[in-house]
């Protein structure tokens, strides 16, 4: 048998579950050679399975995921405590001084935690595999067009009489459109 070659694992495994040429690392029988080439390409074609073998649904986080998802979450507590803070700081502030000079600044506090949140969520999303960035896309597809629409037909609405609502309803409405997104995106999905 030194004239033939006859593939390892790692030989096969290197092929893609074709038997390479070259020189063999290791030996192995003819028997192994000829079970293990469909056995290698059948696990790479099921899509159930992960690199390692270990089966994987749809919704499998990875541990990398995990990890910025709890900085996530502690970035977002804290950009929302430093909101809070800011809101009432500033609303007191501007109550107290309604001539002052630093109106605007101080009106425009609370956005500086508003940011934070945002960076915090922009680094989560690129943190996100290629399924949970599509669920987040087509959630905020839904919440921007439905948040258009529901804008542009209430402004209709208004022009027949309807009463003029403030610009913070369609953050509400865009937030609501956003979590019903995500829940119908993650039912797709499951």
């Amino acid at each position: 048998m030194s004239g033939s070659v006859v593939p390892t694992t790692a030989a096969v495994e290197a092929g893609r579950g074709r038997a390479v040429s070259g020189r063999a690392v290791g030996s192995a029988t003819r028997q192994q050679v000829q079970w293990l080439p469909r056995a290698v390409s059948a696990r790479r074609r099921d899509p159930a399975h992960g690199d390692d073998g270990t089966p994987m649904t749809a919704m499998t986080e990875t541990r990398a995921y995990r990890t910025a998802k709890r900085r996530y979450l502690a970035e977002f507590l804290a950009a929302m405590a430093a909101y809070t803070l800011a809101v009432f700081a500033s609303s007191f502030w501007l109550r107290a001084h309604p001539g002052s000079g630093w109106r605007v600044p101080v009106a425009l506090a609370p956005v500086v935690p508003i940011v934070a949140a945002l960076w915090a969520w922009v680094r989560l999303f690129r943190c996100m595999d290629e399924l949970y960035r599509r669920i987040q896309v087509e959630a905020l597809a839904l919440a921007f067009g439905g948040t258009a629409l529901l804008v542009i037909a209430y402004g209709f609405l208004e022009v027949a009489g309807f009463p003029r609502l403030t610009v913070w309803w369609v953050w509400v409405v865009m937030a609501t459109l956003w979590f019903v997104g995500l829940v119908v995106a993650r039912l797709r999905y499951r």
